[in-house]
């Protein structure tokens, strides 16, 4: 069984950090309902057992991207000069060339490009800033202002963060990873481990179809030696073996979207603009990154600066980011429709080809089940097996009951097994 679990920014912080809370009653935001909800169902597989004869779980934390978890630089590609593999995370971005992104290729067949947002230095902040504060990086050095266009002498301060998210204060090279993919376990405690340490990231956007993906990955038998699992073992076995029943779970509260920070078509300063507010030392040092455009003023720029819509735009994802056209184009909602239609053929082939069952569980007000024109609870309607496996939960009270109805059915399918 694999539980592919949602964690973007919609399912809201969780302040217990590595911990479960317990949401049996009310008073619990989205993730702390599906931490717990996903711990109900293992507790019903196990029941007071470390350990089930035959039953082994595995976890998927995704956002926009997926960390597979093992900090392994032999499954990349050569990465650009700017990753530091001491820094890395262990996130990877989508295999999108050959067609891999949807398939259980491993990564001796084709290695992974690592998730890893390039260095944002020489950063300019004004006095009291915090400077945590959506600094930006594309490529070039930041420039950012505050609100009341202050003109102050200011100072270049050092940072590796791309985007810093005031909320959770987020930043870094590896912003929007989420925490790492558990391959199939027997262990009861590394699996609730792996779930208390989930939490949500306000980054990335939404992709459901890249946490099915690593669904599959974590099932496939080509991927044992990748996982650190013993190849005598036979875990995981092969698809569609006799006695054997693979189980994907998906759970999401949102659509499949890229995230944007909508920082396109802005005013931004000008170089003259930060001639006449830095000190004649200050403009002087950084006169010729300005120039060679290296540097790009970041809103807001005062009344009158020029509008800049050369940004790449969209937050960074598993597709890097929209205008790099990994899914063949800049349009947001195209790119929506291609990651869709991925998800559903991706959805057909496990469950016809490889044999898995799934379950889904959508949560929230993004969906509606009975109207026959939502497309997106459509999407989750039609990857369950069937339609007792789809499960919606209106509000965070029915989120550990869709756990728990799942869980009760797969241990029906063992003991009839």
């Amino acid at each position: 069984v694999v539980i592919v679990m949602d964690n973007t920014g919609s399912m809201q912080f969780d302040p217990f950090i590595n911990q479960i809370r317990d949401c049996s009653g009310s008073g619990c935001n989205p993730m702390q309902a599906v931490k717990f909800g996903a711990k109900s169902l293992v507790d019903i597989l196990y029941g007071d057992n470390e350990s089930v004869d035959g039953l082994y779980l595995g976890l998927v934390p995704y956002i926009g991207v997926v960390n597979p978890g093992i900090k392994d630089t032999d499954w990349l590609q050569t990465p650009p000069n700017y990753f530091d593999s001491d820094l890395w995370k262990g996130c990877v971005m989508a295999r999108h060339l050959n067609g891999n992104d949807s398939t259980d290729a491993t990564p001796n067949e084709e290695p992974f490009e690592p998730y890893y947002l390039q260095h944002s230095r020489d950063q300019l902040f004004y006095p009291n800033q915090n400077p945590n504060r959506r600094p930006l990086r594309f490529g070039r050095y930041l420039v950012i202002g505050d609100a009341n266009y202050n003109t102050s002498p200011n100072t270049i301060r050092e940072s590796v963060a791309d985007y810093g998210n005031s909320s959770i204060n987020i930043q870094g090279p590896n912003v929007g990873c989420p925490s790492p993919v558990t391959p199939l376990t027997t262990s009861k405690a590394k699996i609730i481990e792996g779930i208390s340490e989930m939490n949500s990231l306000n980054y990335g956007g939404t992709n459901s179809f890249m946490g099915l993906s690593y669904g599959l990955r974590v099932l496939s038998p080509k991927w044992r030696e990748f996982w650190g699992l013993d190849a005598d073992s036979k875990v995981p076995s092969d698809f569609n073996s006799p006695n054997r029943r693979k189980i994907i779970v998906i759970f999401t509260d949102g659509v499949n979207e890229w995230g944007d920070r909508g920082y396109r078509n802005q005013r931004v300063r000008s170089e003259a603009e930060f001639q006449t507010i830095l000190t004649p030392d200050k403009y002087a040092e950084i006169r010729n990154d300005f120039r060679r455009g290296r540097i790009i003023g970041v809103r807001p720029g005062a009344p009158g600066s020029p509008v800049r819509n050369d940004y790449p735009g969209s937050d960074m994802t598993s597709y890097g980011r929209i205008t790099e056209e990994r899914l063949g184009t800049s349009d947001f909602s195209e790119a929506t429709n291609i990651i869709n239609t991925k998800m559903a053929d991706l959805c057909n082939k496990v469950k016809t080809e490889n044999g898995v069952t799934v379950y889904t569980i959508i949560y929230g007000n993004r969906f509606d089940p009975s109207d026959p024109g939502d497309e997106n609870a459509n999407l989750f309607k039609s990857c369950a097996s069937s339609p007792g496996n789809f499960f919606f939960a209106p509000d965070t009270e029915a989120i550990q009951g869709a756990f728990e109805s799942i869980a009760n059915q797969i241990n029906i399918l063992r003991l009839s097994e």
